[in-house]
């Protein structure tokens, strides 16, 4: 009859680690195929009968200057094309290879690369900023992708992290994603403003509450960001549901469909 959050983080990693082992088998199971796409998704299309041999899921190993991360190519990428990216940011005590599941089926549906990096600590601090822009460097000289649709997305701190990379490197994102974040004293680019940013904010939100959030809005609006507010009634400071499809829907807006 007690909640114990350890417990909770354990079995969390734990089903992490069983999709890991799920998912290179899920072609021979076919209930198993439509689990890791949307409801809307082309099974076919998205599982053509020779995947590329550069798709699928990798993770990669501290070096020099930058932290983990792990990645997610389509089995369908072709390198003909440049392709949109997303480089999303776990919260405070997560890490990549879990947060990589909170996009991945979007990623394989949509057609998106997919980055999930893990900051050097238990959360992000200043001096993961070159960390995240070494890790875009690696995944743009690995596959093409267009420089003109990279997404930078976070949840909790890693969306409060985001505004930090995102207003210092506009110009290398083509939008800013934040679920359940908050502006912390930052430095800004001259040309900052000049990225939209969508705020996803839980109306019940204790931890980041939401009279914060309303003045980071219009702090936002007054400064010159484009910004698209989501605030969601009876909710939390959580992931919503449902969120990432409309984060997407407005990303392919300003920057065309993917």
């Amino acid at each position: 009859g007690h909640f114990d959050m350890g417990v909770f983080f354990f079995f969390r990693r734990l089903i992490s680690q069983i999709k890991y082992l799920m998912y290179p088998v899920r072609n021979r199971i076919p209930a198993w195929q439509r689990y890791w796409l949307l409801d809307e998704a082309d099974v076919t299309a998205c599982e053509p009968a020779e995947a590329h041999p550069g798709s699928g899921i990798y993770r990669h190993d501290i070096d020099d200057h930058r932290g983990v991360y792990s990645a997610y190519v389509p089995e369908y990428y072709q390198p003909e094309r440049p392709w949109p990216l997303i480089l999303s940011m776990h919260g405070g005590s997560g890490n990549d290879e879990d947060f990589l599941w909170t996009w991945l089926k979007y990623a394989k549906s949509r057609g998106y690369l997919l980055i999930s990096a893990k900051s050097f600590g238990p959360t992000w601090h200043a001096w993961d900023i070159d960390s995240i822009l070494l890790i875009l460097d690696e995944m743009q000289a690995r596959y093409h992708v267009d420089p003109n649709r990279v997404l930078l997305t976070g949840l909790s701190d890693g969306g409060s992290f985001g505004y930090e990379v995102g207003f210092m490197h506009p110009g290398r994102f083509a939008g800013l994603a934040v679920v359940a974040g908050i502006l912390r004293p930052h430095h800004r680019d001259p040309k900052a403003s000049r990225l939209p940013v969508y705020i996803a904010h839980g109306e019940q939100d204790q931890l980041f509450p939401i009279t914060f959030i309303r003045a980071v809005e219009r702090n936002l609006s007054e400064w010159g960001h484009d910004v698209h507010y989501h605030e969601i009634p009876d909710f939390g400071h959580a992931y919503p549901p449902g969120e990432n499809g409309m984060i997407l829907d407005w990303f392919e807006a300003r920057t065309g469909s993917a």
